[in-house]
């Protein structure tokens, strides 16, 4: 009988903790607005050489997160970028060109041709033609 009110007891705690109160719980807007946020800096503390698989799935994750929100574009390239530095030390330059070109695909429909995200793009792409054996085609991206 007593094992049967203390299980009893420790379930009511439970589900006492596992229920928020409604006044503490956090709107669903908010939570969906932090998420980038959170998944950045979770994606950022991988090493993508050390663990590149685990790394583009992190960004990956990341950029998901920015599309369902619509997250700057600015945001969504450096995703795309760090998606083909993982591609790329995971030995996958095709993938990891195609995530740079989809990077500057994006921020030339955005009207953001210029600027720190496009340098950083373009000289991904650089590197990434380089290692497929097309270097005709890198020197004019970082001109």
């Amino acid at each position: 009988m007593k094992f049967k009110t203390s299980l009893a007891a420790l379930s009511s705690l439970a589900v006492t903790v596992a229920l928020p109160d409604t006044a503490q719980a956090q709107p669903v807007e908010a939570t969906t607005a932090a998420e980038p946020a959170r998944l950045r800096a979770a994606a950022e503390a991988i090493d993508p050489l050390g663990q590149a698989a685990e790394a583009e799935a992190a960004w990956n994750a990341y950029l998901a997160a920015l599309e369902a929100v619509g997250g700057a574009v600015a945001d969504q390239a450096h995703a795309l970028n760090r998606i083909g530095d993982s591609r790329y030390y995971q030995q996958n330059m095709a993938g990891a060109l195609a995530a740079s070109l989809e990077a500057r695909r994006r921020l030339k429909a955005a009207g953001e041709a210029d600027g720190e995200a496009m340098a950083d793009t373009l000289a991904n792409a650089a590197t990434f033609y380089g290692a497929l054996g097309q270097p005709e085609f890198d020197l004019p991206l970082q001109e």
